[in-house]
């Protein structure tokens, strides 16, 4: 972890506590795929369809990603490198398109009694997406005066970043079963800059600027088995 303060002076440090920190994420997304009459995205990953033929087409893609961290106060790193700073927190929207691909090395279309059917499908997608809107937020502490320490709270709009989205899928068909694998990579970044409160004088209180990025990944991979009925 690197804290830059400006003026040159930057602190850097491992990173860990006895007490990890607490990281939630929220993820929604959604995909539009243009050729829709011959290739189907969700034959690889649901199988409610089945892809007949190897097919690909250009998407686009919207994702919603609200995030934070949050760090124990009573912890070290609090005081000694994160100068109060407590918990931080993401939301962003990001827009952007890519591109999707159908493998099928196999298919048998079912008999007349509606069984037979056998069919392999593999898919691959990649989207690089534009994050819009990336709101940044953080939250201090302090104990320049008496009593419970009060939060104060900074929110800044950050810069515009590239995040990826990367799916991979493949799903095996026969008669009223198939087996399903899929695994997907999320990555999001932050960077911005917020005022903290840095001493209290007789004027009030004096403010310096932190500098802060970041970068979260999202590694997933499910597998299922499902009966048709």
């Amino acid at each position: 972890m690197r804290i830059s303060l400006g003026d040159g002076w930057d602190i850097e440090g491992s990173g860990q506590t006895d007490n990890p920190g607490r990281m939630t994420t929220f993820i929604a997304d959604a995909f539009y795929a243009f050729n829709r009459r011959s290739f189907a995205y969700s034959a690889a990953y649901k199988g409610n369809v089945v892809q007949r033929r190897s097919a690909g087409t250009w998407m686009f893609g919207v994702k919603y990603l609200q995030g934070s961290v949050e760090y124990d106060p009573d912890e070290d790193i609090v005081s000694d490198m994160l100068l109060g700073l407590v918990r931080q927190d993401t939301r962003q929207v990001s827009f952007g398109g890519g591109f999707s691909y159908n493998l099928v090395p196999f298919h048998r279309q079912p008999g007349p009694d509606g069984k037979g059917l056998r069919n392999l499908t593999f898919n691959v997608t990649a989207i690089p997406m534009v994050t819009l809107f990336n709101q940044f937020s953080s939250t201090m502490i302090n104990n320049w005066e008496e009593g419970d320490p009060v939060p104060t709270k900074n929110v800044i709009n950050g810069k515009l970043h590239v995040n990826y989205v990367f799916k991979a899928g493949a799903i095996y068909s026969w008669d009223r079963f198939f087996l399903g694998l899929s695994g997907s990579y999320d990555s999001y970044n932050y960077k911005g800059a917020t005022k903290i409160p840095e001493e209290l004088s007789d004027s009030g209180v004096v403010f310096d600027k932190i500098h802060s990025s970041g970068r979260f990944s999202r590694w997933s991979a499910s597998l299922k088995f499902c009966v048709k009925f």
